[in-house]
């Protein structure tokens, strides 16, 4: 309610910090006194997860004791694709031994109340913007007031519309306003979370990526999709190709990237072609399916698999939909996408990268010096696509590798920055707010 009026204010945004600041001061004087600070992580899909090591932080420290809230995603899926999608992301968690904290009932076919989670959070790590996709109830404006909260975008925020009003979408927001930490990934983000923010950036901290902190690591041996890829065609040196297409195919998408309806057919098609000198990983986004079925691209869920299918029975080819994917980057050569945030974050393993244009793209500042250090094609230029194949990626001819590799240090190299990866970055930033009181 203060967050609404303020807006209506001449310097509002004052008027609103203030208030919103001796708020979280005595919160944290609440805080501090407890044994145990309890931390909830905000989650709805496997794709917005940041990584485990700041959970692990957090659960090997003394003061914090961390949760994962999962969360249903009514985005316009019907109730059998929300129930799938919401065991899938519980198992997720799950299986990496995580407090989990369930806010759906499966039997009841409900989300839960805010009182009935067991659990008070002291302070929540949202991993999305879109509030909207939750139950009204576990919003973060229904959350009990002496809550902190913080959030950490779900990748980097590149795009924009044809009326570049996207980009307030991506850094003024309800949540960018409400919450008592602001994570920036980058220095760019940082510079337009100041430039487009009712609060002017006031709560925003560059602390860098946590998803991104496993490309400053040392990879451990596991299963490689690509390995196995290479034995079923024989061949130990063939190239490895990401396809990643965007969900946004509609026109009327508040934004509109995706190039999958006038290339999906082909780029399989290229996939077969060199059966033999590469291997491919089919990575669509999680909306997708949904999205391409809405479209009218396939007529169901089942024309669909049939899609997916054609991928997994080409000897050179596996679907994988969801997960973690800083593995897949790392030991991959290549990748052809119309996708956003893999834009910036495929720059942290510095492979080459071609972009999938149409005439509706439109990019926000940090977008626009972006795709200039990378190749770009028309997404129905099937000629382009496949000389980018042959040349760039099978026969090495990677002219943009420099370019690339200065722009990273430039501007995303937030470890060489800041002397730490972003998980320990972010946990140092709420422990010192909290003893600090800031």
């Amino acid at each position: 309610m203060v967050y609404e009026l303020s807006k209506r204010l001449d310097r509002g945004e004052l008027y609103y910090n203030k208030i919103k600041t001796q708020i979280e001061r005595n919160t944290i004087n609440e805080i501090v006194k407890k044994d145990k600070i309890i931390v909830a992580f905000i989650t709805y899909s496997t794709s917005v997860w940041i990584g485990d090591e700041l959970y692990t932080i957090l659960r090997k420290s003394k003061k914090f004791e961390p949760y994962i809230l999962v969360m249903a995603n009514y985005n316009g899926q019907n109730e059998r694709m929300l129930e799938e999608e919401y065991k899938k992301l519980h198992n997720f968690y799950k299986k990496k031994n995580m407090n989990i904290i369930d806010t759906y009932d499966i039997h009841k076919k409900k989300s839960k109340k805010m009182h009935n989670l067991n659990i008070k959070p002291d302070v929540c790590i949202w991993m999305t913007p879109w509030i909207n996709v939750f139950n009204r109830d576990l919003r973060i404006d229904r959350f009990f007031l002496n809550t902190l909260h913080t959030y950490i975008p779900y990748g980097f925020m590149i795009a924009d519309n044809v009326e570049n009003t996207f980009v307030y979408h991506q850094y003024n927001l309800k949540i960018h306003n409400l919450v008592w930490k602001d994570f920036e990934e980058s220095l760019l983000s940082l510079k337009m979370a100041k430039k487009y923010n009712f609060l002017k950036g006031k709560n925003a901290v560059y602390t860098g990526y946590p998803k991104m902190d496993k490309y400053f690591e040392k990879e451990e041996q596991s299963y490689n999709v690509w390995e196995e890829l290479q034995r079923r065609i024989g061949n130990n040196s063939a190239k490895k190709i990401i396809y990643a297409p965007h969900h946004s195919l509609d026109i009327e998408d508040e934004v509109c990237f995706s190039t999958f309806a006038v290339n999906y057919r082909e780029i399989i098609k290229l996939a077969r072609k060199y059966k033999e000198e590469t291997v491919w990983v089919f990575r669509p986004h999680p909306l997708l399916k949904y999205k391409a079925i809405l479209f009218g691209l396939f007529k169901d869920e089942k024309e669909w698999e049939m899609y997916e299918n054609e991928w997994n029975s080409l000897e050179n080819a596996q679907v994988l939909c969801d997960g973690e994917y800083s593995s897949l980057f790392k030991n991959s050569d290549g990748m052809i996408l119309d996708s956003v945030s893999f834009l910036a974050e495929y720059l942290y393993v510095n492979k080459p990268l071609l972009f999938l244009k149409r005439t509706e793209q439109r990019f926000n500042d940090f977008g626009q010096l972006l795709l200039g250090v990378h190749y770009t094609c028309d997404g129905k230029d099937i000629y382009s696509i496949n000389k980018f194949i042959k040349n760039v990626i099978i026969n090495q001819q990677d002219d943009n590798y420099n370019v690339r590799k200065v722009f990273f240090e430039k501007y995303l190299n937030y470890y060489n920055a800041l002397g730490e990866n972003a998980a320990k970055n972010i946990y140092l930033e709420i422990e010192h707010g909290l003893i600090g009181g800031k």
